[in-house]
């Protein structure tokens, strides 16, 4: 991962004098069709080598300003990188997921209605509780 990273960072110490005025969005400046770039993709390219690729490609990549390179490849990265991010399931992650999967379900139950709900009852470890609730058990999870 920390090679892919260094594979995509432009240098530094580069000075560039240039700016952007001669610069026109164009199809023609990118050299890969669409098609390609999908192909490229269902070859099982990974991301970098395909971020690689496309800036190669790119006719008016060098001509950019720094700034402009950089913009370019954060959204290059946002588009063809792909970041997973695993979690540890709270009561809070659990009611936004259902919550944001269908309200309905959830009778318009938010998280912060749930613990007022929760603390209002005054339910401890030990008691014993009897709960009638219409939100498919997230009040009893």
């Amino acid at each position: 991962m920390d090679q892919d990273h260094h594979a995509l960072e432009i240098e530094q110490d580069m000075e560039i004098v240039v700016d952007n005025r001669e610069i026109h969005d164009q199809s023609e400046n990118q050299k890969l069709s669409y098609e390609e770039i999908e192909f490229q993709k269902s070859k099982g390219v990974t991301g970098t080598e395909l971020i690689n690729t496309i800036v190669s490609n790119s006719s008016t990549f060098g001509k950019r300003t720094l700034f402009s390179q950089e913009k370019y490849l954060k959204k290059l990265k946002k588009k063809h990188l792909h970041y997973v991010e695993l979690r540890y399931p709270s009561l809070h992650h659990i009611c936004d997921y259902a919550y944001e999967l269908q309200e309905s379900r959830m009778i318009n139950l938010r998280f912060d209605a749930l613990a007022y709900i929760l603390n209002s009852s005054n339910i401890t470890a030990s008691s014993r509780t009897l709960i009638v609730e219409n939100t498919k058990g997230i009040v009893t999870c």
